[in-house]
């Protein structure tokens, strides 16, 4: 007999243990994988309500939704249809236009040479807005960097040691130089 635990559980055998014969535990040790986290009856409790609730509330709202739709008419209802579908058609537009834009701000900042995993932050709502964005932190960015370069690059003259001192001056005294 095909029930609901059997729909659900299909990995489960006649008895409610794991196909295979061995539990989830000793799967776990013979495979070297971390232990699973427990839980106590009371968070198990806790999460199915959780879930439960959330279900309810959302088999609820289509409830009265398909309520509110058989109340309409004919026109009605196609009225609501399309203006859904409008909606979804405008919500994939805005998705798309963020997929453009943040493939325009990302050939852009590897263009200017800038890391391109700091996209996500740069992204503003327009192509103006982004670009601006990009190009300050652009010279933020190079500024930042050459104030580096020129800090590891302050060094003073090495110093002449003793022996160095004793080596040059015998030079200069042999070639004349004082």
């Amino acid at each position: 007999m095909n029930t609901w635990r059997d729909r659900m559980f299909p990995m489960l055998d006649a008895e409610g243990a794991a196909a295979g014969g061995t539990s989830d535990s000793e799967a776990g040790r013979e495979t070297g994988a971390p232990a699973e986290r427990t839980f106590t009856q009371a968070e198990l409790d806790g999460i199915v309500s959780e879930r439960l609730r959330r279900a309810q509330e959302k088999w609820t709202r289509d409830a009265k939704e398909a309520q509110r739709l058989e109340k309409l008419t004919a026109d009605e209802r196609i009225a609501e249809e399309l203006k859904n579908a409008n909606e979804a058609v405008e919500q994939l537009k805005k998705e798309k236009a963020a997929i453009l834009l943040k493939q325009d701000a990302t050939a852009l900042m590897a263009q200017q040479g800038l890391p391109v995993d700091l996209v996500e932050n740069l992204i503003g709502t327009d192509a103006e807005t982004t670009k601006a964005n990009i190009e300050a932190f652009s010279k933020a960015f190079t500024a930042s960097v050459n104030a580096a370069i020129s800090e590891k690059l302050k060094t003073s003259a090495p110093k002449a040691s003793g022996a160095e001192d004793a080596f040059l001056n015998a030079v200069r005294k042999g070639a004349g130089i004082k």
